[in-house]
């Protein structure tokens, strides 16, 4: 028995030492969005700083940058719907009447976006173009697209105006979406490269199941590609390891970390974090992260600046 046990540890190499890679202390991010939420803020965890800070106010509608897929996406921080009318020129739409009004949902389906499938007839949409940072409605566009190869076209004007406009998006995948404000008539500067980053933190409107109700709800989004994460509610965040993944699965779904890592109170009239609402990120790279929610508020008692903690596993 020992001489044929000898034998065989002979055939392999003796084993390499492998150095972990560090892990590093729990740092934290201070996502400035302001008290009115007006920022859309892009972190990345690996270099533990904000990537880029965008107003929401500068795009109406994004178009999906992977190569065959139609999807655009429409402002829902702005509080934007979308609705399909029977028309097929841009100046007979009038008014709203009878009109289906949708929006995004927050999971980032693409078959669940107000405007999806809008390449299956050559019917013109409506736009309600939401509201400005002071909550004034900024208005209703009839608008209509087509595509061009991987080019996306569209015509747009004002509701019951014959003030003809148009735009085209293209493709660049360097980002996951590309921008287009509609008000400005340009292409919109928004996104970092999709690799430099991980979550935005952002406004979106979240549908209630339990109240019928569309609301719109600051929190933390995934990255489109390659970012996945988990809830863990059982365990402190000290005792969060990487092996929890057995028993929390990794998923895509945009609004998997969300917004309800915070509470507001209406007789206090302020906002709680939740810090045993921990959450896992994989980010980019492969590394995974555990993360939490500590604050809400700067140091001078503004709202709209929620601080994370997080650590790499």
């Amino acid at each position: 028995m020992f001489a044929t046990t000898a034998f065989l540890s002979g055939c392999f190499d003796k084993d390499v030492a492998v150095t972990p890679y560090p892990r590093g202390d729990v740092q934290e991010i201070v996502a400035e969005m302001g008290p009115t939420y007006e920022n859309e803020i892009f972190v990345s965890l690996d270099e533990n700083r904000v990537v880029k800070t965008v107003s929401k106010m500068v795009w109406d509608i994004s178009f999906s940058s992977e190569p065959g897929n139609k999807t655009i996406r429409i402002n829902t921080g702005r509080v934007m719907y979308a609705a399909k009318t029977s028309f097929t020129e841009l100046t007979q739409v009038k008014d709203t009447a009878g009109l289906d009004f949708r929006w995004d949902y927050s999971g980032g389906s693409d078959d669940s976006t107000a405007l999806f499938e809008w390449w299956n007839s050559d019917n013109v949409w409506v736009l309600n173009m939401g509201m400005d940072a002071d909550a004034n409605g900024l208005g209703l566009i009839a608008i209509k697209f087509s595509m061009d190869l991987e080019d996306l076209h569209f015509s747009w004007t004002e509701l019951g105006k014959n003030n003809v406009q148009s735009g085209t998006l293209k493709k660049d995948d360097r980002y996951n979406q590309v921008y287009f404000s509609l008000l400005n008539n340009e292409v919109a500067d928004v996104e970092p490269v999709r690799t430099d980053y991980d979550l935005i933190f952002r406004q979106y409107l979240y549908y209630f199941a339990d109240h019928d109700l569309a609301y719109l709800v600051l929190g933390a989004v995934l990255n489109d590609r390659e970012t996945s994460a988990a809830t863990v509610f059982d365990k402190n965040f000290g005792d969060i390891a990487g092996a929890d993944t057995t028993d929390h699965a990794l998923s895509s779904r945009w609004d998997v970390i969300g917004h309800d890592w915070k509470s507001y109170s209406i007789d206090k009239g302020t906002y709680t974090t939740n810090p045993d609402m921990n959450f896992m990120v994989k980010d980019q790279h492969g590394f995974l992260y555990k993360l939490h929610f500590t604050d809400f508020y700067s140091n001078t008692g503004e709202k709209g600046y929620p601080k994370m903690e997080f650590r790499k596993l």
